[in-house]
């Protein structure tokens, strides 16, 4: 509120880019998606310096997403790439154009752009997304053998809890649909006892429970 103040009552404050921007940033963290929106698009119509810029592009974007506004999200991200090939945000903006085009149902462009994302070996975050995004959507295009491949990648890789915890639960998915109801279910367990603290494992508990599995140790 106080940042969107200083918007109304300085209009031609030289700080009003920085002031629109740091408002999205609140708004977003609140999850009031189209208010934020809103003021990073007049943040970067505003913005006096190309980092203003970018990331009030990027957040632009990823507000399109979460408002599950796929078209113009790839648009926003796609005009980004074009304009800002070598910027330090490239790899986030790479991993949310493919997850753009991985809801629009364009898998084989939007593993390429992950693919770019793991380039370098970062074992970061993004990484870890990226690599279990590849495996959703090898799932989606009927590649299930490949897509356990890429998803044992993600725990092998990554030190990152959640996005593990979501890839041995999906290939428990994935063998389960294959009528490999053991293995599954020892995927399952894995969940729970590996990552005891994440929402996968009260998922996994809760499908051991419905078939009869104990979930002790």
């Amino acid at each position: 509120e106080t940042f969107e103040q200083l918007l109304r009552d300085f209009p031609d404050s030289e700080f009003n880019d920085v002031a629109a921007y740091q408002a999205g940033e609140v708004r977003l963290m609140r999850k009031e998606y189209q208010r934020a929106l809103a003021l990073f698009e007049k943040a970067r119509s505003l913005a006096k310096s190309e980092r203003v810029l970018q990331q009030s592009w990027l957040r632009l974007a990823e507000c399109l997403t979460f408002v599950n506004d796929w078209e113009n999200a790839e648009k926003e991200f796609s005009g980004f790439y074009a304009d800002f090939p070598t910027s330090e945000f490239m790899r986030r903006c790479l991993m949310w154009l493919g997850w753009s085009q991985e809801n629009l149902k364009r898998f084989e462009q939007a593993i390429a752009n992950y693919r770019i994302v793991l380039r370098g070996g970062k074992r970061d975050e993004l990484s870890a997304r990226s690599q279990f995004q590849i495996g959703q959507c090898l799932i989606q295009m009927n590649e299930a053998d490949q897509a356990v491949r890429e998803l044992i990648l993600v725990d092998v890789n990554y030190a990152f809890p959640v996005w593990s915890a979501r890839s041995v639960l999906e290939i428990g998915r994935i063998l389960d649909n294959q009528d490999n109801e053991e293995e599954a279910n020892n995927r399952f367990r894995e969940v729970v006892f590996k990552f005891p603290d994440t929402d996968e494992a009260s998922v996994a508990r809760d499908l051991l429970r419905e078939r009869g599995v104990s979930v002790e140790r």
